[in-house]
Parts: C-alpha cells; structure tokens; sequence
C-alpha cells in the first residue's frame, strides 16, 4: 500500500481470545505508536490441554466438566493468513516478503529486518532465517 510515495509496511500480530483484549489494550495505550492502519490481527484456536504421558485432559481447577484450553503453537499462523483473506491481500498488494518473528526478541527483529529483506532480494532467497538465543519462560 502507498501513502504520500512510502511503502507501508502491514504488521499482522497472531493473537487468541486469550491475548487479543491485553494486546489491543496495549496498542491503544500507546496509539499504536502512530501506525494504527498498519496493524491487523488474525486469531490463534485454543485447543484442550492433555497430560502428555497419560493422554488425559486437563480440566480446569473451578469445573472438573470444563476443559482447559490454550493457544496451538505458532504453526498455526500459516493457515490463518491464508484463511483470514491477508496472503490474498498482500499478493494483491504487491507485497514480495513476509517475516515471522515472534515476541521473544523483537529488538533484534526491528534491528535487524532491513538485513534480513536486503540479503533476501540481493542473493533472490525464497527463503531466509534469523535466529537469537532465548530464555525460556518455562
């Protein structure tokens, strides 16, 4: 999309009916950072906890009749573009790049995405990686 001769760039954040409220709050606490029409979501699936080694669900603590769900992991975010009409729109368009990242390192992300794009059109990637180390939370 062209506004006043620069290219927009869309940034499309994957959340579930567990986060969306908390990152749209926080979107709208900070204006979006100036760049609101660049935002658009797509919407993660909850799936029913098991216990791996059992194959038991998990209820939850307040209700033994209720399952206990939480989001399906990135892998979703594929289908999702695709389901949700984006990939469609983007082609539309004229976008000719996508970068996954997700909320781990987002500093390295914005440092780095002009890096990662310009080696990508120089040597005529279809693919490309960048990867960090990272703490985990568990």
């Amino acid at each position: 999309q062209k506004n006043n001769n620069k290219s927009l760039i869309p940034i499309c954040l994957m959340t579930s009916s567990k986060t969306y409220q908390q990152v749209v709050s926080y979107l709208e606490e900070n204006d979006y950072f100036g760049i609101k029409e660049q935002f658009c979501f797509i919407s993660q699936n909850l799936a029913p906890l098991i216990v791996s080694q059992s194959v038991e669900f998990i209820t939850q603590p307040a209700s033994k009749l209720k399952l206990d769900c939480e989001i399906q992991g990135d892998g979703d975010v594929h289908s999702l573009l695709w389901k949700s009409g984006l990939l469609t729109k983007w082609i539309n368009d004229n976008k000719k790049w996508i970068v996954f990242t997700d909320t781990q390192n987002p500093l390295l992300l914005f440092r780095s995405i002009q890096v990662l794009i310009g080696s990508s059109v120089k040597n005529q990637f279809s693919m490309n990686f960048l990867s960090t180390k990272r703490k985990s939370a568990n």
